[in-house]
């Protein structure tokens, strides 16, 4: 589809081919009908997708283990997946963290309060490279999400 101005025409792109409309009124006209009558769907289709912001495999199985324990998942729930899934534990708390960012899930401390996650604090997570004993320690709370 290609539109574009000619001094004296503005030439359209119709299905049927090229039509030369000489009065602008009529022409901008043309082009806000043609436009009213794209379909929702065919505009979603023109935008571009995005790729989610966390690793999906571990996100999907994170909200599997949770539906089958019903039970908030704790830092030793995910010490156990990681070992038994070959992942490194920095990973799964990095998807954990972003989902908590974007309101998937939730943290709460071990005292039952929920704790606001954001990126300065999962920079803040990974500022000193791999995470040790001592990193996952900060993380005795639960993991819940939201839907």
């Amino acid at each position: 589809m290609r539109d574009f101005v000619d001094t004296d025409f503005l030439y359209l792109s119709t299905k049927q081919g090229d039509r030369a409309v000489a009065d602008n009124t009529l022409a901008a006209s043309l082009l806000l009908d043609r436009h009213d009558q794209t379909t929702t769907s065919e505009r979603r289709m023109q935008q571009p997708q995005l790729d989610p912001l966390w690793d999906e495999g571990i996100s999907s199985f994170l909200y599997g283990e949770y539906e089958k324990r019903q039970q908030a998942l704790t830092i030793d729930d995910l010490q156990i997946f990681a070992n038994e899934n070959a992942v490194r534990i920095g990973d799964i708390l990095e998807t954990l963290f972003l989902m908590a960012i974007y309101g998937e899930w939730v943290y709460s401390d071990a005292d039952g309060k929920e704790r606001t996650l954001d990126e300065e604090a999962l920079n803040e997570l990974y500022a000193k490279g791999r995470l040790g004993p001592e990193d996952l320690s900060a993380f005795d709370g639960v993991w819940i999400p939201i839907s």
